[in-house]
């Protein structure tokens, strides 16, 4: 037998249930006749999002495939490293660091702010970076801004006095967002990529990077080895073991197998198997994307303004009775 308590209860709720079945019926029949509104919104952030996406320019990325190019030499060195590191500690010269360190140091160069703008000023590329404007396909060229940089005097703008040129921190910050470098640890391998207007610049500063990461190091292990070399053999001259003055014979028939390889060998860290060639598809934008997003966001900005506009009437029409 039911007490009172549970009928009202149960009376209550089946009332609910009807008032929310009631008011999601008018929901529905209020969108339903809103639907053209909702339609017309829809097609005007749609037609925003053609006009927008075709205003903005094609940009195509180069990209090149890199792996070590001291696995010989690596691998010799770190037999030497093991026979005989800990004389060579003494010695004042180290020995250390495997081919997969240089590798993950040559990434991170790469990278670095330090890097970027040493090859960025090297090569002149401020104006190509920080005002590019249109790529012309048919001739072939990379149009720039003729209100930030003067391409027949070479040089920056500027508007009451203030010059127009990006810093070099701004500079590399473009950079930082279009320049991606990876290193997988499993196979090796540095994969290097660089989007931007002009296809023909994209493949010459994937190529300039890697041809500047590789001088780098050169000139680095030159110096090293040509400072340990005349360093060991100041040690031979003061060392009376035979012993020790084979080790530090061995040292530097090692250095000077660095040396050599150096001066011989352009790309003397890291060889590209998979070289940066001009594209000539685009790689952004997505087009249909960002049509298909901008137009879903405007379906759901009406569609919630609506619903908006019907929750407060149904909450005016609950206040008045």
């Amino acid at each position: 037998m039911k007490t009172i308590y549970e009928t009202k209860s149960n009376g209550k709720m089946k009332q609910n249930n009807n008032d929310n079945e009631i008011l999601l019926t008018d929901l529905i029949n209020y969108l339903f006749r809103k639907s053209l509104h909702i339609f017309l919104v829809v097609l005007i952030f749609g037609i925003c999002g053609v006009i927008y996406s075709l205003l903005l320019p094609n940009k195509y990325t180069s990209e090149a495939l890199l792996v070590s190019s001291q696995s010989g030499s690596g691998s010799e060195l770190k037999s030497l490293a093991s026979q005989y590191g800990g004389i060579a500690a003494l010695a004042g010269i180290n020995l250390s660091g495997g081919e997969s360190s240089r590798l993950e140091q040559s990434v991170e160069l790469l990278k670095s702010w330090y890097f970027v703008e040493i090859v960025i000023v090297k090569y002149g590329w401020k104006p190509s970076l920080m005002a590019a404007n249109y790529w012309n396909a048919e001739l072939g060229e990379l149009e720039l801004d003729q209100e930030l940089f003067d391409s027949e005097t070479m040089s920056w703008k500027g508007i009451d006095d203030k010059n127009l040129e990006p810093s070099s921190w701004e500079t590399f910050s473009v950079v930082e967002d279009n320049f991606i470098v990876s290193f997988d640890n499993k196979t090796g391998f540095i994969q290097v990529s660089f989007e931007h207007l002009s296809p023909q610049f994209a493949s010459e500063f994937v190529t300039v990077m890697i041809e500047e990461l590789n001088a780098y190091f050169k000139s680095l292990d030159v110096q090293a080895s040509r400072s340990n070399i005349e360093f060991l053999k100041e040690k031979i001259e003061k060392t009376e073991y035979k012993e020790m003055q084979n080790v530090f014979y061995k040292m530097i028939e090692d250095q000077s197998k660095t040396l050599m390889l150096a001066t011989a060998n352009s790309e003397y860290l890291v060889r590209s198997i998979i070289p940066a060639k001009v594209a000539e598809v685009k790689s952004s934008p997505s087009r249909i994307i960002i049509c298909i997003t901008i137009t879903f966001v405007g379906g759901t900005l009406a569609i919630l303004y609506f619903l908006i506009s019907f929750l407060y009437r149904e909450s005016q029409n609950d206040h008045k009775q």
